[in-house]
């Protein structure tokens, strides 16, 4: 049987490979890998060849997810149909100087901003954290990765199609290839672009967080570890400006880096290094560099150069793989519009509840 996004077969209808959802699905039984070609996801969920096409049990019928999954599932948000909306960005951005209350505000969940095809900007967060403490907050990049799909999207609960990560069928439509400075790909709601991944020619943008070592020491020498072999059993004071750790109690360590952990879809992930928010920590060597470096980009994840203004930029390795903070953040550079300006969180855990 040839399967084509969006159609519906019969129960009894062979489609491919036959394979079990994890447990915590009810009334989900069976899923059916149709493609090998991709490794998404299907990848912990098949014990077969992993594919990019999943199936779930609808009444009756199985139907194949246009615009891509969403925790827990598998399943396919609806409507699985095009989508509308009015958004509104400022024209006069301006750089948040508040100094009696946060320097920024945090990035909350739901929409940051939006790509210039319409689709919804999401932050670096899944909504969760490790054992539900709001001490150990999951990143969308490694806790969603197999609930994406071929455009590293992936929509909500209600159907909204959004990404976390750099949109790379955007930058193929926008001819982005690394031969000048990237194009503009959206505008966070502070009213500042967000530019693509590349600074200029065969240069990538790049992002100051680095991923703490745990197993080096509490300090900046040492990695910011917690003096333990692959141990979270510290948190950094703030990982924009880190001055010192603290230690926590035995109830609110986060998982080794040895262990496994499950996303909400049931996909066993490596718990290394960078699975979670407080794995990150500023590098402020860029601060001294960027002048003669100016590809290196601020604790906003943006920069302002060569009459551009202050934009945020889209971050990617050589591979092409996301690098947190992926998009914008963890804090907007600017002032938020009045419609957002009571959702000015100044701290992590209110963000991200």
């Amino acid at each position: 049987m040839v399967l084509s996004l969006g159609m519906k077969v019969n129960w009894a209808d062979n489609v491919g490979y036959e394979c079990t959802i994890p447990t915590g699905v009810p009334g989900q039984n069976t899923c059916y890998c149709v493609s090998e070609t991709f490794d998404n996801i299907c990848a912990g969920v098949c014990s077969l060849t992993p594919c990019t096409a999943l199936e779930y049990v609808n009444g009756d019928n199985l139907e194949i997810c246009q615009y891509g999954y969403w925790p827990p599932g598998p399943l396919c948000p609806s409507p699985q149909t095009a989508q509308s909306g009015t958004y509104g960005i400022t024209l006069y951005p301006r750089q948040n100087n508040n100094t009696a209350g946060p320097l920024g505000c945090y990035l909350t969940l739901g929409p940051q901003g939006y790509f210039v095809n319409g689709v919804p900007i999401f932050n670096w967060h899944d909504g969760k954290t490790y054992n539900n403490s709001n001490v150990w907050h999951n990143s969308a990049y490694y806790f969603e990765f197999y609930d994406f799909d071929l455009c590293s999207g992936h929509a909500e609960s209600t159907g909204i199609y959004h990404h976390h990560i750099y949109p790379n069928c955007l930058g193929e439509q926008l001819g982005d290839t690394g031969t000048e400075h990237s194009p503009v790909y959206g505008f966070a709601i502070d009213g500042f672009p967000i530019y693509g991944p590349w600074h200029a020619e065969n240069q990538l943008s790049e992002s100051c967080y680095i991923e703490r070592n745990y197993y080096g020491t509490p300090d900046v020498l040492g990695g910011w570890g917690c003096g333990a072999s692959g141990n979270r059993t510290c948190v950094l004071d703030n990982i924009m400006r880190p001055t010192t750790v603290t230690f926590l109690p035995s109830n609110e360590y986060g998982p080794t880096v040895h262990e496994t952990v499950y996303s909400q879809s049931g996909t066993a992930i490596l718990a290394k290094s960078g699975t979670y928010y407080e794995d990150y920590y500023y590098n402020e060597t860029c601060d001294v560099l960027r002048p003669t470096h100016p590809y290196l980009l601020d604790r906003n994840n943006g920069h302002d150069h060569d009459d551009l203004g202050y934009h945020y930029h889209t971050t990617v390795d050589a591979n092409g793989t996301a690098v947190f903070p992926y998009l914008i953040g963890p804090q907007f550079y600017g002032v938020l519009p009045l419609n957002y300006e009571n959702n000015c969180c100044s701290s992590i855990s209110a963000a991200a509840r």
